[in-house]
């Protein structure tokens, strides 16, 4: 079956870290910690530009579909079932949309920091993927056997585009509740992919592939859509 191969199993996890307790662990949550701190900004940020009114207020003026306008979300009421149908129906399908959108932008953020073609490649070759590899996503790779502390153990520039996924709430019609679920899936979502353990862990060894390996499984490893879509998953 998937992720039974014995490839797999002789890379299967290990509970023993290596590094813990050394520098290596505490570069770990130093990052980590960096992390939530980033967090916290991009999300003041944009409860900022709705309290500035920057982000205006949805009403039956600016409300014009869900790929519209942005606009921050009111607590739907009953009423609106009848009189702004459209509005409720958004309003729940946008958690859905949000962590589809996750995905998605994950994906290509975290591919796009890969080498595009060749890892010797740089600026001068157009290879950004390598040039970002080398100088940014490789402080991530560090963490050859990843535990908890590896999910957001980033550098800066990879913090920077990886929560810009919050900035769904300025392109599409946003209450707080979908600021909340983008914030705290982002915040949570990479711990279970880097745990280091199997079950009753999450058992992610596609990500462990990953860490392993390098060139394969970018995206998350449920749904794995994207990975078998751009031919780029690895099950061992």
């Amino acid at each position: 079956g998937v992720f039974k191969t014995p490839a797999v199993e002789r890379c299967r996890f290990s509970s023993f870290d290596p590094y813990e307790g050394t520098r290596q662990g505490l570069r770990e949550r130093y990052f980590t910690i960096n992390g939530f701190l980033w967090s916290s900004l991009y999300e003041c940020i944009v409860v900022y530009m709705w309290a500035s009114s920057s982000v205006p207020d949805c009403d039956s003026e600016t409300w014009g579909g869900p790929f519209h306008s942005a606009c921050r979300m009111a607590m739907p009421r009953q009423r609106d079932a009848l009189e702004r149908p459209l509005s409720l129906v958004w309003f729940v399908a946008a958690f859905f949309v949000t962590t589809q959108f996750r995905g998605i932008h994950f994906f290509f953020c975290h591919r796009m920091m890969h080498p595009w073609w060749d890892q010797k490649n740089g600026l001068l070759q157009g290879d950004i993927g390598a040039f970002l590899y080398r100088h940014v996503h490789s402080l991530h790779h560090r963490s050859y056997n990843p535990g908890p502390w590896s999910a957001l153990s980033m550098h800066p520039v990879e913090h920077m585009m990886y929560f810009s996924c919050f900035f769904l709430a300025f392109l599409v019609p946003y209450h707080p509740l979908h600021l909340l679920l983008n914030k705290y899936h982002t915040d949570i979502s990479a711990l279970p992919g880097h745990d280091g353990h199997a079950a009753p862990g999450a058992a992610d060894v596609g990500h462990y592939l990953h860490h392993a390996h390098f060139e394969c499984n970018y995206g998350f490893s449920f749904p794995n859509y994207l990975d078998k879509m751009f031919g780029t998953f690895d099950d061992g």
